[in-house]
């Protein structure tokens, strides 16, 4: 991977390994907190994805807008914390609005406790996932009837939040048009182990598509 990764806060960190993983086939990842094992990725993933991928939502229904004031207000996705560009997501990504690529598929994700909150929290758990952002897109993030449940963050944002503005990011310099997609670190957190809905927003509200997320529980109609 060209060039140094930016320092990235607090448990943000732990994702790197998995993010890499997942965006240009690192090795050498080991089982434990600070260095994840890598997800399945080529055969292995496409196999894991005929079975395990839960069913997109129909773009018919009826979604309701943020709270006002609320942490659906969202911060805004630091481009300059991208820590690689890829060609293409992976086959256990699926990519949402054309802007925004989310892991679906490979399994439900680790859900880890976090001992240094409190345990109604909405971030009493996470589970670390990359996410991929379109090179010169512009979208909103939104997690569907999550407030108080579960927010969701990557790369450095002032706050994890249910709602995660995305702005037109440039390419990386130093990643010599090696690709469409930036590679950011992060995860969801939630209060309990859940299936979550991803909502993404193109500009203007005229396009958005969404996907369930298995968050340390697997989501309706799909394995464990």
């Amino acid at each position: 991977m060209a060039g140094s990764w930016p320092a990235l806060p607090g448990r943000l960190v732990v994702t790197l390994c998995a993010v890499a993983a997942v965006t240009v086939g690192a090795a050498g990842c080991g089982g434990d907190a600070s260095t994840p094992d890598p997800p399945a990725t080529g055969t292995a993933a496409a196999a894991n994805d005929a079975t395990s991928r839960p069913q997109l939502l129909s773009s018919s229904t009826a979604l309701p807008a943020p709270p006002a004031g609320s942490a659906g207000d969202g911060p805004t996705l630091d481009c300059g914390t991208a820590i690689d560009t890829v060609a293409t997501p992976p086959d256990e990504y699926t990519v949402l609005s054309g802007a925004v690529a989310v892991r679906t598929g490979g399994g439900t994700l680790q859900a880890e406790r976090d001992p240094t909150v409190p345990a109604d929290s909405p971030e009493a758990y996470f589970a670390k996932t990359g996410l991929l952002v379109r090179i010169g897109v512009a979208s909103t993030l939104r997690l569907l009837d999550a407030e108080g449940q579960a927010v969701a963050s990557w790369g450095r944002v002032a706050m994890p939040s249910t709602t995660i503005h995305i702005p037109a990011c440039p390419a990386r310099p130093s990643d010599g048009g090696k690709g469409d997609w930036l590679a950011f670190a992060g995860g969801y957190s939630v209060a309990s182990p859940r299936c979550l809905t991803v909502v993404v927003t193109a500009p203007g509200g005229t396009d958005q598509a969404f996907a369930t997320i298995p968050v340390g529980a697997p989501c309706p109609n799909q394995p464990a």
